[in-house]
């Protein structure tokens, strides 16, 4: 049986959330009225 592996899980999800949102902002924003800024902050405890 196969683990799951939640970095992997993570790190996929993030880039879809950033994928939607630049799919967004780009056909709902006037690029020369605004502006559009994303940053993820991470921290990881080991």
């Amino acid at each position: 049986m196969k683990k799951i592996n939640y970095e992997e899980l993570i790190d996929q999800s993030m880039l879809n959330v950033v994928k939607q949102a630049l799919k967004f902002a780009s056909t709902s924003c006037s690029l020369e009225d605004n502006y559009f800024i994303y940053h993820f902050v991470q921290h990881f405890q080991v």
